[in-house]
């Protein structure tokens, strides 16, 4: 979605025409009303970004009731940046509530017990049920209106299911993909698996990570132990060895499936990073790459700028890439090619290694199920992402149909973009209307309630653009897509479901 317009006053002196003066207004407006009972249940949140001075994670949980009212009965809140972690802190149901307005896009305030008051933004979908409840979302913190806060900070908001909120539910492989940035304002990436016991402990069966700072890598490194709690209120801790002898982490559970996690240590100790976690197969063999997938993954790099990469694969089963079909945006350089050559390698515990994909040098993959998982660059970039099983195919305009919901995923740069969303796409005239919030470029442009009109077109095998050639887009399936503008500064990934 375009980069946002703030309007810039100037004013040039009578006397002496050579001096001047501008100001940037941030151009606001209301919020939503009327369709609270969207948001009713225990939600996990996971937020990555940056502030002024350096990273930024946020993670909790609360509770929503429907009516406009969150925690009441659960408000859980860590945020770790370079001034120092917060931990378990509590998000006070005095001062906090949400809204929501009839294209599922809502605001929420959120008072904590450290005396901070946070404005979100964010935009829900997976609705299901009679009435209908939102399983997901989108949010973005949206009150840096002097870019001296907390900017481009944009992450998922997650139902919760209470009945996973102990250490027995957080049992077996988990896959996982963080990521952060060191005191030094080096990016760093990481991604993996480890088993846990369902008792507190990570054994040390089949437990690996890859992880790239700025192009230092460690490379297929053990995992051989570690401990866990998960507290009944969803909040949990994790200590794992990864960038010192052991890292400390909160956790949320979403389910016995899932998890959002966030670093807890000082960043003079570690970077800050965080993501997610999820549970993986008990093993995996070549045919665990067989078929068609959709890769999404951004990265920074202290001397080449900023990428994003979309691509879409194709794998036979037995250790061949029949075509690895790349887009990249490095730095507003967008770049396409095709290669029909790569072959992969899969390791029992889920490790993929690619050679001849035509990113040099390739990532490296852990997979949680056929065809997805999580993938970690392995140079300068220190890429994260994720790659997903395409189905639906083959595809058309009629592929795009129907009400959406998106958000910016993982941002690279504090001066970069960020935007959550709703759309509805019509496939019988090939147009969408987009309704967003956007926060650009920690610089205080906060531009609510932007509307566009675009139109869209998508070949058989998924690929194709919305708003015309300068951007690519690739339909995950009927109800998901990816989508990147081809030249944007800095580069950006936007997540679209249903």
């Amino acid at each position: 979605m375009p980069a946002p317009a703030g309007v810039t006053i100037v004013a040039t002196a009578v006397a002496d025409i050579t001096k001047s003066a501008s100001a940037l207004v941030t151009v606001t407006g209301p919020c939503g009303t009327g369709n609270e009972a969207l948001l009713k249940g225990q939600y996990a949140f996971l937020l990555q970004g940056f502030d002024a001075n350096g990273p930024v994670g946020i993670a909790g949980s609360f509770d929503a009731d429907g009516a406009g009212n969150i925690a009441k009965t659960v408000g859980l809140e860590d945020i770790n940046r370079s001034s120092g972690p917060q931990t378990n802190l509590t998000i006070l149901s005095a001062g906090s509530s949400y809204s929501v307005g009839s294209d599922n896009r809502g605001c929420m305030t959120v008072v904590n017990s450290a005396g901070t008051t946070t404005t979100f933004r964010f935009a829900l979908g997976s609705i299901t049920g009679t009435p209908g409840i939102a399983n997901k979302g989108w949010i973005e913190e949206f009150d840096d209106a002097t870019g001296m806060g907390t900017r481009v900070a944009v992450g998922e908001i997650r139902l919760q299911d209470p009945t996973s909120f102990s250490d027995t539910q957080f049992s077996g492989p988990y896959a996982f993909g963080f990521y952060g940035q060191d005191n030094g304002g080096v990016r760093f990436a990481v991604a993996g698996t480890f088993t846990t016991n369902g008792l507190g402990a990570i054994t040390g069966t089949g437990g690996a990570f890859d992880s790239d700072a700025g192009g230092t890598l460690s490379t297929d490194t053990p995992i051989t132990s570690g401990s866990y709690s998960v507290g009944p209120n969803s909040r949990g801790t994790l200590s794992v060895g990864i960038t010192t002898s052991a890292n400390h982490l909160a956790m949320y559970m979403i389910n016995s499936s899932d998890a959002f996690f966030v670093t807890t240590d000082s960043l003079a100790v570690a970077p800050i990073f965080s993501g997610e976690a999820q549970r993986s197969a008990a093993a995996f063999t070549t045919l665990s790459l067989n078929g068609t997938a959709v890769f999404h993954l951004s990265g920074d790099s202290s001397n080449m700028g900023h990428d994003s990469v979309l691509a879409l694969a194709s794998a036979d089963g037995t250790g061949n890439l029949t075509s690895f079909h790349i887009f990249q945006n490095i730095e507003g350089v967008f770049t396409t090619q095709t290669v029909t050559t790569g072959t992969y390698s899969v390791a029992p515990n889920g490790r993929v290694t690619l050679s001849s994909v035509g990113l040099n040098p390739p990532p490296v993959l852990y997979l949680t199920a056929q065809n997805q998982g999580f993938v970690v660059g392995t140079g300068p970039f220190s890429e994260i992402g994720k790659f997903e099983q395409q189905t639906g195919g083959p595809f058309s305009n009629a592929s795009f149909s129907g009400a959406y919901f998106f958000g910016t995923e993982t941002p690279v740069s504090p001066f970069g973009l960020v935007e959550t969303g709703t759309l509805t796409a019509d496939s019988s005239t090939a147009t969408v209307a987009v309704t967003s919030d956007q926060a650009n470029e920690g610089n205080g442009v906060l531009v609510p309630n932007s509307t566009f009109n675009y139109t869209f077109a998508f070949a058989p095998d998924g690929t194709g653009n919305i708003g015309g050639g300068t951007t690519t887009t690739i339909l995950i399936s009927p109800s998901r897509l990816v989508y990147m503008q081809n030249t944007q500064l800095p580069p950006i990934i936007f997540v679209i479901g249903k």
